[in-house]
Order: structure tokens, then sequence, then C-alpha cells
């Protein structure tokens, strides 16, 4: 296999932080959606479980969230939207990396001037 262009690795990284954190945006809305609907059920003295049909299809929506952003990262168009959150993510990658490289040449100079 051929060996990868860094700056399209890193797009492919950001791309897949920027999913995962919409997907994750999506999972916590439907728990707390959902934890709401199974309140007000209770606090209304319970009966037919009625929470059940949002709780399902919406489940079966954030299931298929999941399976795209496993599955078919890269394979569809992006938003303008999206696009802006991955470059933005590029920019945090690239901040981290720098931030990373910083100290380990710190760590390398303390070392060096502790062996003198």
């Amino acid at each position: 296999m051929a060996s990868q262009d860094p700056e399209e690795a890193l797009r492919r990284l950001a791309k897949r932080r920027v999913e995962r954190k919409a997907f994750v945006v999506h999972l916590l809305a439907w728990a707390a959606v959902n934890l709401a609907l199974v309140g007000i059920w209770r606090g209304t003295g319970g009966g037919f479980p009625w929470f059940l049909f949002p709780l399902g299809i919406w489940g079966i929506v954030l299931l298929l969230h999941f399976l795209a952003v496993t599955f078919l990262l890269g394979r569809r168009p992006d938003s303008a939207v999206r696009k802006v959150a991955v470059e933005l993510e590029i920019r945090k990658i690239k901040r981290e990396q720098e931030l990373k490289e910083r100290r380990k040449l710190k760590a390398e100079e303390t070392k060096k001037t502790n062996d003198r």
C-alpha cells in the first residue's frame, strides 16, 4: 500500500473526530430527551408506555447514524458546516502536535541539563 500524504491523513483524522463528536452529541440528546419522556410518563401515572415509540424510532435513527460514522466515513459529501468543523479540527490537531513536540524538546533539554 502506498504511503499516505500527511495532509490527507490529518484531514481523515479530523473528519473522523468531527463525525464522532456529532454522534456523541446525537447520543446525548437522545438519552436526555428519552429520559425526560420516561419521567413525564411516570409523572402522569404510568399506564401505556407510549414513550417506547419515540425511544425506539429515534433509537433506530441513532443506530443508522452510528453505522454511517463507523462504516461510511468519507463516502458522503460534506456540508459547508461540516467542512468548517473539519478545518477547525485540523487546526486543533496541529496545535496538539506542536504542543507535544515542544514538551518532548523541553524534556530532552531538561534531561541534558540534569545529566551535566
